[in-house]
């Protein structure tokens, strides 16, 4: 057991994750660890994780600046602008706008 740097919870190091909670890629490496408490991932070795795949910082419990979910069609961002749709300069229409 080790103690999380973030709020000074004990991790059982036996509760070895592999899916990452942010984009849902597995971890083929060592996994990570999970602080039950503030959610914060660290590697076995008790560093801050981090996924390969969105570089996720190993905070879960709220997205910072760097990264969030897309809420128009659920990527990850990494910045201000969604590689994948382009929100938010995506048009998004207006709720009771008419097409015509």
């Amino acid at each position: 057991m080790f103690e999380c740097y973030e709020c000074g919870h004990q991790i059982d190091e036996q509760d070895v994750e592999y899916e990452c909670p942010f984009c849902g890629e597995d971890d083929y490496g060592e996994g990570f660890l999970r602080c039950e408490n503030c959610d914060t991932l660290y590697t076995i070795s008790g560093d801050l994780w981090e996924c390969p795949y969105c570089e996720n910082e190993g905070k879960t419990d709220t997205p910072g600046p760097d990264y969030c979910e897309c809420p128009s069609c659920g990527a990850v961002i990494i910045g201000d602008v969604c590689e994948e749709c382009g929100w938010p300069d995506v048009n998004q229409g207006w709720l009771g706008e008419e097409y015509g």
